[in-house]
């Protein structure tokens, strides 16, 4: 009965997403992030989403149940050097994609990648869904070119569902994923 449940989830890269995913993944992350209050978060803006979701909307995942939004991941591709200044609190996450966007790191460019979000529903948590997710957006990501290192940001102010205790990107997620592709893992410094 539990694999019937779990086929019931799906996952959709931001080209094949409906306006009404856009809208609802939006909400999820605006509650979750309450990006409106801290400028220093990075800002999607039209022109980012327009440039990822053409260029690589693999980076943008949205998590389904039943046809029902109930999370999603976002990864971008970095170099080196923005990397290091962003984990050595240099820039802020508004900065680091801010520079992304402005220098066009894609795939072709990219040395490294930044784990931004994973934003999964309390009921569905502990599934495995934002592993799987961030896995298949890395993966897709990755086909041509292995980079050197993934780094994150542990945010723990997300309060999506009253959980403020829960972290976007718990370490073991982003530490599984570093070892699935043979990679090096950095974490953003406090």
């Amino acid at each position: 009965m539990q694999n019937e449940s779990f086929h019931k989830y799906t996952y959709v890269h931001c080209d094949k997403m409906t306006d009404k995913e856009e809208r609802e993944i939006t909400r999820m992350a605006m509650s979750c992030f309450k990006v409106n209050e801290d400028p220093g978060q990075m800002q999607m803006n039209q022109s980012r989403y327009i440039w990822i979701k053409e260029k690589m909307p693999e980076c943008f995942t949205v998590i389904k149940y039943c046809d029902k939004v109930i999370g999603g991941v976002f990864i971008l591709p970095c170099t080196i050097e923005i990397m290091n200044e962003f984990i050595d609190n240099k820039i802020t996450e508004e900065q680091l994609a801010d520079r992304v966007y402005k220098e066009g790191i894609d795939q072709e460019k990219m040395e490294t990648i930044y784990m931004c979000a994973a934003i999964v529903d309390h009921a569905h948590r502990r599934k495995g869904l934002a592993t799987s997710a961030l896995l298949k957006s890395a993966e897709v990501l990755t086909q041509n070119k292995i980079p050197s290192a993934i780094f994150y940001w542990p945010f723990f102010n997300c309060d999506i569902n009253t959980k403020p205790e829960n972290v976007t990107i718990p370490h073991s997620i982003a530490r599984r994923i570093a070892n699935t592709l043979g990679v090096d893992l950095f974490i953003r410094k406090y």
